[in-house]
């Protein structure tokens, strides 16, 4: 924010806003409202395919189905949280199907480290603290801010913003959380206060994201919590070979990725090539080496123990379905959900294993 005196009552108003307040809830009413079901290509709140999907289904937007006292939880974005996936395939999931371990998922579509964070040590605050916390994170200059702030009527609106380098401002990245409001998607950021507009530096966002972690990673040493993170950001995974933090996991570098041995990993590849809105890990770095190809996740993260060959195939239809990508078209696919398990196991789960993942009821049709 700029230099403009912040007044008490405002100070007041923001810090309630992070201490669980049962009138604002809003670590636990607006960030996780999210339940199974499809609605055209889209996951929708308003359809409930069978019961099952209520066990299998649901593994954030109820806080009575968190764990009390879990053995891990995790963090993150939307990679994290679901992505447009069965609720089953995230990679949270399939730690907790495959090892028979108790995940608290603080997942957190559209978020940045700042909420990620926050959100995570409420959760543990109210459901206990776990033996492991493994998070994967975003871009550093996400964040989740004030938008406009009304002292008058004691009324905050926050958004989840996002730098574009493109055109040199923040932009939001989803309509404000608390209060619901209509808001143009991807508008120019500005926090608001009286009128005044005050301009995020993503200089700020980015320092205070590395500082979060490494509050985390100081908080988990001192607890005697195993904390292990990792970004799936290009320029993030750039950025943490330079920083020195004990808890960081990097992935594979682009000279040495996973090679796929199964008999249709080519189609996989051409379904990537052939499908310009999919996420793919290109950035500078893997141009210098020559690689111009698409790089996916599962490529590039996985077990460090010098083994390259990859042999996860899909063993239903279900996991065959969203095997390269979810049902947004854009987000990543379940093998690469399954690499990201493996990254923070640091074991290799098998095809047997993945066999016995439960799958969440969904329609692919609009049809009753």
């Amino acid at each position: 924010m700029s230099n403009a005196s912040i007044s008490a009552k405002t100070e007041a108003l923001l810090s309630s806003m992070f201490s669980a307040n049962k009138k604002n809830e809003i670590f636990y009413s607006q960030p996780y409202s999210y339940h199974p079901g499809i609605e055209g290509n889209r996951f929708s709140p308003n359809y409930y395919p069978d019961p099952t999907s209520i066990k299998y289904g649901i593994d954030m937007g109820d806080k009575s189905l968190f764990w009390d006292n879990p053995d891990i939880v995790t963090i993150g974005c939307s990679f994290t949280q679901m992505g447009d996936l069965p609720y089953s395939f995230n990679w949270p999931k399939i730690i907790e199907h495959t090892q028979g371990l108790k995940v608290n998922n603080c997942g957190l579509c559209g978020s940045g480290v700042n909420l990620e964070i926050a959100f995570a040590i409420d959760v543990m605050k109210k459901f206990g603290f776990p033996s492991r916390i493994y998070a994967l994170f975003p871009n550093m200059e996400r964040a989740f801010m004030p938008h406009e702030i009304d002292e008058k009527n004691e009324d905050i609106s926050l958004s989840a913003i996002e730098w574009h380098s493109s055109i040199g401002t923040y932009t939001q990245n989803s309509a404000p959380y608390y209060p619901r409001e209509k808001s143009k998607k991807n508008k120019e950021f500005v926090i608001k206060e009286n009128g005044n507009n005050h301009h995020v530096s993503p200089v700020s966002v980015v320092f205070q994201s590395l500082l979060l972690i490494e509050i985390l990673e100081g908080m988990c040493d001192a607890a005697g919590i195993d904390f292990k993170f990792s970004s799936w950001f290009p320029r993030s995974i750039t950025t943490f070979k330079y920083l020195e933090f004990n808890s960081y996991i990097k992935p594979y570098d682009f000279s040495a990725m996973n090679v796929s041995s199964s008999h249709l990993s080519q189609k996989w590849q051409d379904d990537v090539i052939n499908d310009s809105k999919l996420f793919s890990l290109n950035n500078l770095e893997s141009h210098e080496l020559g690689i111009y190809k698409p790089i996916r996740p599962w490529q590039m993260f996985g077990v460090h123990d010098g083994t390259l060959q990859c042999d996860h195939e899909p063993q239903t239809e279900m996991q065959d379905l969203f095997w390269v990508r979810a049902a947004d078209g854009m987000h990543v696919g379940f093998h690469d959900q399954i690499h990201f398990a493996e990254h923070f196991l640091q074991k290799r789960i098998s095809n047997s294993e993945i066999k016995e993942i439960p799958e969440t009821r969904i329609r692919l049709d609009n049809s009753q």
